[in-house]
């Protein structure tokens, strides 16, 4: 017999990015292990009617009054989260209205602990996750971080307030099994909570993310190809990248994207004296032709909850140097790619620059890391990996 589920997904779009088309995923995985119910927004409706008719899936939207959305529009940041916390109120409401029908509840996305899971005090067994959102840039990098250091200072600040928020704390209690996406923001959750949580990161790979014929094989080259790809924003942290390129030789990095730190990376990338290209957004093609063309992934981002480029590099067998802090320190393991300890900015550059030594002599290495990291990216974070994991775990909350 399969569960009825009432899963909750405030960003639920199988043509969006992100959240929003991991959102999809999860409902899309749930239905092949129960009798879904859907509760997500009408922005996506077109989209999701038919995978859902064909999934056998029902869906509800839950909207929040037109002038609510509007007035939350005009407060940036703030009103996105108090809108996504509105949402999660009323869609508490409407599951309520038929909780009889249901044996268990799944608040999905967003997947951040600063949304509380409201429909978890309704009495029925619960799921919430994955989650993130404890991850905060350590102390000591501000140097690195430019103009957004005092934000990210606040961010912390907030996000320990938030804990003590009563709807995130009976939340907490409340819900019956907890998938956290990394270790940090595990250990910053109260104590009580995290006996019930299971590690799960939240990104996984897009279908079609085949692994490249020439992996583990690539041409032999003088000089170290370094790639990073993705928003450039102050927390991914590349200025530790260019003091780590300092004086070494026979290394190049190409930064593909866009974003409001290059202001600040660019010139910072000019004073070092090192290789650095940057190339701006890339379409999707072109950047899976960048990763082939490339040797090693770097990601020094001191504040990600998941880690989705991470797992594009390496289902096309590309190794992968990153830092174990948060959700890339999940992704990639010792097999996979070279972490770097986040202890001090000093100790950082050493270990990526000892990295970048070992990975440019060491073309074996590349070539180990590469199909391991490749093995790793089309196992543990599929769709497939993630339906068994429902299973048991809607199995172990409801006895069916």
């Amino acid at each position: 017999m399969k569960p009825n589920v009432a899963m909750l997904a405030y960003a639920c779009d199988p043509l969006g990015s992100g959240e929003h088309w991991l959102g999809w995923g999860w409902a899309e995985v749930a239905s092949q292990v129960g009798n879904l119910t859907l509760y997500t927004r009408s922005e996506a409706k077109h989209a999701l009617k038919p995978l859902c008719r064909a999934a056998g899936i029902q869906m509800h939207c839950v909207d929040l009054p037109l002038a609510v959305r509007e007035a939350s529009c005009r407060f940036g940041a703030a009103g996105s989260w108090w809108r996504k916390v509105a949402w999660a109120k009323a869609a508490a409401k409407a599951v309520a209205q038929k909780k009889q029908e249901f044996h268990c509840i799944h608040q999905t996305t967003f997947h951040t602990f600063r949304v509380p899971f409201y429909a978890a005090s309704l009495g029925l067994p619960s799921l919430w996750g994955p989650i993130g959102g404890g991850e905060s840039t350590p102390r000591g990098f501000e140097d690195f971080l430019g103009r957004a250091a005092r934000s990210e200072h606040r961010r912390g600040q907030l996000n320990r307030l938030c804990l003590r928020w009563p709807s995130v704390l009976n939340s907490l209690r409340r819900v019956d099994k907890i998938f956290v996406s990394n270790r940090t923001t595990l250990d910053f959750l109260p104590q009580f909570a995290q006996s019930k949580c299971e590690l799960v990161p939240a990104n996984t790979v897009r279908d079609g993310d085949a692994v490249a014929a020439s992996a583990g094989a690539k041409t032999k080259h003088r000089e170290l190809r370094l790639v990073y790809a993705g928003n450039c924003v102050a927390t991914r942290c590349l200025p530790l990248v260019f003091e780590a390129m300092k004086g070494v030789d026979n290394l190049h990095l190409t930064v593909a994207g866009e974003g409001p730190a290059l202001a600040e990376w660019k010139p910072w990338a000019a004073t070092s004296g090192a290789s650095i290209a940057f190339t701006g957004k890339l379409d999707r093609d072109r950047l899976k032709s960048l990763y082939e063309e490339s040797d090693v992934l770097v990601f020094p981002a001191l504040r990600d909850s998941g880690g989705s480029a991470l797992l594009e590099a390496m289902s096309i067998g590309l190794p992968v140097v990153c830092l174990d802090w948060g959700g890339p320190g999940e992704v990639v393991d010792t097999e996979s790619g070279i972490k770097i300890p986040v202890n001090d900015p000093d100790q950082v550059i050493r270990g990526l620059r000892d990295a970048f030594l070992r990975l440019r002599d060491d073309q074996e290495l590349r070539d180990r890391l590469a199909r391991h990291g490749a093995t790793r990216a089309t196992t543990k974070f599929t769709w497939e990996w993630k339906r068994k994991l429902l299973q048991r775990t809607y199995s172990e909350l409801t006895g069916l």
